[in-house]
């Protein structure tokens, strides 16, 4: 990794991150398009969510599951795309990555203090955000295929519906970077992917429809 590019990643996460509540905001909004994708996919996949966090919290307090929320966690921890959203591209920065080991006491400390700050700042904001919102289209897609007929405790079902949700969320992992991305020009370019990727996902994502 370049200077560079260790500039433009601590400069957009800074944009991104240090901004908690619009991003509270911002990141599930972009669920909303669903509600016209399938409406009433969407409309049960809002009611999972609470299914889900009422499990969530019913686990730590060691309280036994009900059967659906059985079913949401397992296919939500198979998933792991709730795990990976403090590494999505957009928000990717040197404090995330930085070894602090061999830094000097004193610079070790305020490093990692800030690194702290900011691991805060992200999982009120952007990180809670943006799980809501790549639950959202998981479960959307799930129920898509629940209608039609699928199993979807099936694994091949379930990897269908991951990938599927991959890519209607733009694949915004590392593997998913657009190559200029990797270069200096990211400083320019950071955001130039989200359109790029949009463009793409209607005119050559071989995992969606036309319809989708």
């Amino acid at each position: 990794v370049s200077p560079m590019q260790s500039l433009s990643a601590g400069l957009h996460r800074a944009l991104i991150t240090w901004n908690p509540l619009r991003q509270l905001l911002v990141q599930p909004a972009l669920a909303m398009r669903l509600s016209i994708y399938n409406p009433p996919a969407f409309a049960k996949a809002l009611v999972d969510w609470n299914v889900f966090m009422s499990g969530v919290i019913q686990k730590r307090a060691g309280k036994p599951l009900s059967a659906e929320q059985k079913a949401i966690d397992e296919m939500v921890s198979r998933w792991g795309g709730l795990d990976g959203v403090d590494r999505s591209i957009l928000v990717e920065g040197p404090l995330r990555t930085m070894t602090t080991s061999s830094l000097p006491g004193g610079v070790k400390q305020a490093a990692e203090a800030l690194r702290t700050v900011d691991k805060g700042i992200a999982t009120v904001g952007f990180d809670a955000g943006e799980k809501f919102n790549m639950f959202l289209h998981m479960a959307t897609i799930r129920n898509e295929f629940k209608m039609a007929g699928k199993n979807v405790d099936d694994i091949r079902v379930q990897d269908e519906i991951f990938a599927k949700a991959r890519a209607m969320t733009l694949s915004l992992n590392q593997a998913g970077m657009m190559p200029y991305n990797r270069t200096a020009a990211s400083l320019f370019t950071k955001f130039l992917q989200i359109p790029h990727k949009a463009l793409l996902q209607v005119t050559a994502n071989r995992r969606l429809s036309n319809w989708d």
